[in-house]
């Protein structure tokens, strides 16, 4: 009986991973719009081309895009999604929480190696 519930135990922990790493994305997409509306209703945002209106926002933007790109946190998160696996064997939790809350840290890294 208990090799019949494994299945299920599994399918349960990875949707719970799913749904912690699905829910970092979404909330990076939902504050990556919100400062867009933002930027769009200052009028430093062109609002049908998307596009910055605004040298100092461009300079700005673009200067803080560069110095990420060289910051450590860009190291960590490169490091990270090099061996996913390698930190899932290290940084296991067992049970729907511990799934969930790996999700959490997952995304976070992935966000931070890819937005």
């Amino acid at each position: 009986a208990e090799a019949r519930g494994q299945p299920t135990r599994q399918l349960g922990s990875t949707s719970f991973f799913t749904l912690g790493y699905f829910s970092v994305w979404l909330l990076f997409s939902i504050s990556a719009t919100a400062l867009q509306s933002t930027l769009e209703a200052s009028g430093l945002l062109h609002g049908m081309f998307m596009w910055s209106t605004s040298s100092a926002l461009t300079v700005g933007l673009l200067a803080a895009a560069g110095l990420y790109q060289l910051s450590p946190w860009k190291g960590a998160c490169l490091e990270h999604c090099r061996s996913p696996v390698g930190w899932l064997a290290h940084n296991w939790r067992p049970g729907e929480g511990g799934a969930f809350v790996m999700g959490i840290v997952h995304g976070a890294y992935c966000t931070g190696c890819c937005w």
